[in-house]
C-alpha cells in the first residue's frame, strides 16, 4: 500500500476508483513542487524529520524521466543520498561508482577521488535518468508522511495566514506552512510568486549521445576534456551505457 494519488481518481469506500471530490482539501506542514531529485530529496528529508509533506509532481507516469542531463551525481552528493537511504537503491540498480580523470592544457589528472573530512575516498554514482527517476518516485511513494500527487497541475499560489495555500488541477486546494519550488528550470511556481528571471546568453551548445557497450581505456573512469569553451566527456553509465558529449 502507497500514499500515492493519481490525478482524476482516488480509491472510494468500496475499494474501486473513484472520481475526486469537485475541490478536495488537503492540509501538510510542507508543499515540494516537482519530484525530481531536488523535489524528491526535500521531501524525504521533511518527512524524516517527522513533517508531512505534500509532493506534487505533474506526470502521472511513475517511468516519466528526465532525459537532458549528464547522468553524473557528484561526490558532494553522497551523504545526501545515504541520509535518504538512496545510495542502496542505486548499488541494487547497477549505477556505477564515479571517479574521474581531467584534461587541461597541463596534461590529465590522473583517477584521483576526492576525499571526506575525515580522510576517506568520496564518490558519487553516473546512473541514467530512465533508471534512477522511477525509483525516486516509488520511493517518495512508500515514505511515511509523504503524500505523493501525481499528475496534479499548480495554477494558483496565495500567501494566507502565515503560510501558502496552492491551487493544483485536478480540482484540490493545498495548505501548508512552507512551499519548496523545485519544478525546474522554466519554474512555473516562480512565476504565480512574482520572482523574476534573471538569464544571460553564452553562446554555447551541448549535445548528447548515448552508447552502449563502448569499449572504454579508463573502465569505469569517468573522463572529461577541458579545452577553454570547449568541454567533451564520455560518462560510463549503468546497463552497459556510455554517455558522451
Amino acid at each position: 500500500m502507497t500514499n500515492t494519488e493519481q490525478a482524476g481518481a482516488t480509491p472510494a469506500a468500496d475499494g474501486k476508483a473513484g472520481v475526486l471530490p469537485q475541490f478536495a482539501r488537503r492540509e501538510s506542514d510542507v508543499i515540494v513542487v516537482g519530484a525530481g531529485l531536488a523535489g524528491f530529496s526535500a521531501a524525504r528529508l521533511f518527512a524524516l524529520e517527522g513533517l508531512s509533506v505534500a509532493l506534487v509532481e505533474s506526470h502521472r507516469d511513475v517511468r516519466t524521466f528526465k532525459q537532458l542531463c549528464t547522468h553524473f551525481v557528484q561526490p558532494s552528493a553522497y551523504p545526501v543520498l545515504r541520509r535518504i537511504g538512496l545510495d542502496q537503491l542505486i548499488e541494487r540498480a547497477g549505477g556505477v561508482r564515479n571517479g574521474i580523470d581531467l584534461w587541461s592544457r597541463y596534461g590529465w589528472t590522473g583517477d584521483v577521488p576526492p576525499f571526506t573530512a575525515k580522510g576517506q575516498p568520496a564518490f558519487g554514482y553516473n546512473i541514467q535518468r530512465r533508471t534512477l527517476d522511477p525509483m525516486l518516485r516509488q520511493l517518495a511513494a512508500e515514505t511515511p508522511g509523504i503524500n505523493y500527487l501525481a499528475g496534479f497541475t499548480v495554477r494558483k499560489v496565495t500567501q494566507q495566514n502565515g503560510g501558502v495555500e496552492v491551487e493544483a488541477d485536478p480540482a484540490s486546494m493545498l495548505k501548508a506552512r512552507v512551499l519548496v519550488a523545485a519544478d525546474g528550470r522554466n519554474t512555473t511556481i516562480a512565476k504565480l510568486v512574482g520572482v523574476k528571471a534573471s538569464s544571460s546568453e553564452n553562446c554555447r551548445f551541448g549535445a548528447f549521445r548515448s552508447y552502449r557497450n563502448v569499449p572504454l581505456r579508463r573502465g569505469t573512469c569517468s573522463q572529461m576534456w577541458l579545452r577553454g569553451p570547449e568541454v567533451g566527456y564520455v560518462f560510463p553509465n549503468d546497463d552497459g551505457v556510455t554517455v558522451i558529449t
